[in-house]
């Protein structure tokens, strides 16, 4: 989970989708989701925990689609499927690393040395 402005965050697979949640702190109420295709896996579900900077929530699926969501009503500001467009082969248990924000960059373990996405578009800045 991650905690900031009085929500929780945090991550689920059912169905074969990832759902990401954001709960109210205080009440444990949902006060949003957002979901996409995403097989559980061996190891049945999400691998990584989410990271939060500011008004924008990052996460890393376990195959590879790295999204990025406005904490206010959970709406997708940019996703990026970096094991399709950069043809990064995804370990054996799916990709785990939780994404690291330090001031316009988002940081990935995709590839044999991460990733630097531009943390307002999604860009990848080196690979």
């Amino acid at each position: 989970v991650a905690v900031a402005g009085g929500k929780v965050y945090t991550l689920g697979n059912a169905g074969g989708q990832d759902t990401i949640y954001a709960l109210n702190a205080e009440s444990g109420r949902e006060v949003w989701r957002y979901s996409y295709p995403c097989s559980a896996g061996d190891y049945g579900g999400p691998r990584s925990s989410p990271a939060v900077a500011g008004n924008q929530l990052f996460t890393v699926s376990r195959e590879g689609l790295v999204v990025c969501l406005s904490t206010t009503n959970g709406k997708a500001l940019w996703t990026r499927n970096l094991q399709r467009e950069l043809g990064a082969a995804p370990p054996r248990w799916g990709f785990a690393g939780s994404p690291l924000v330090e001031g316009n960059r988002v940081y990935v373990n995709i590839g044999t040395s991460g990733a630097a996405l531009d943390r307002a578009s999604g860009k990848v800045l080196w690979w």
